[in-house]
């Protein structure tokens, strides 16, 4: 069952951000330890790097409560690189796009299909 559960990304409509950093807000897991790589290549696909690079401390921000200090895309995106960080077989996606513009939401999704060539 651990094996299905790990082929399996999801990101729920309702984001859920942990008052810390946005660094560790994506590279959250339970039995990983990401790369610095591997947070920024998640960032990009996820189309919020540059967001993040905005920010003065970058990838150190803390976002507060829910990520209160985040419009409500930076959130949806820092969640979608959440779930692609792990390279997941399956990504389910709840609506979760839906505080992205529509270039935004192509190059998520376009990102994703280039990462499964």
């Amino acid at each position: 069952m651990f094996a299905l559960r790990k082929s399996i990304g999801y990101v729920p409509q309702e984001v859920f951000l942990f008052s810390d950093t946005i660094r560790n807000n994506i590279a959250f897991s339970t039995n990983h330890d990401y790369s610095e790589q591997e947070v920024i290549q998640a960032a990009k696909d996820a189309g919020v790097y540059d967001n993040i690079m905005a920010f003065p401390e970058g990838f150190d921000t803390v976002v507060g409560e829910r990520g209160v200090t985040l419009s409500g895309g930076q959130k949806q995106r820092i969640s979608i690189a959440r779930a692609i960080i792990s390279k997941p077989q399956i990504l389910i996606f709840d609506d979760c796009l839906s505080a992205v513009d529509v270039e935004t939401e192509e190059l998520i999704l376009n990102n994703e299909i280039d990462h499964e060539r």
